[in-house]
């Protein structure tokens, strides 16, 4: 045990109000935080690169629907031009 968790349970045995009875229980070392920031950063990379295809894909269609409306426009005045 460490020299700090020591001397935390004597300052609970010696004035607090269980005095000599306090219990402390297992020890339970601290969470790694840096764990649920890696995976948060990992979850953001992820939907940055989904959302980029997903704008990708929409600029295509977009791109895709003026070539239609482009041609349908095309065809439009050829049929004028040969009636």
């Amino acid at each position: 045990m460490t020299v700090a968790r020591e001397l935390t349970l004597w300052h609970h045995r010696a004035f607090g109000k269980q005095g000599a009875s306090f219990k402390s229980g297992a020890f339970l070392p601290p969470q790694d935080l840096s764990k649920e920031l890696r995976e948060l950063q990992t979850q953001i990379e992820i939907i940055k690169n989904e959302l980029l295809n997903a704008s990708q894909q929409a600029d295509s269609n977009q791109q895709l629907m003026e070539l239609v409306l482009r041609e349908k426009e095309d065809y439009e005045v050829l049929a004028e031009q040969m009636a």
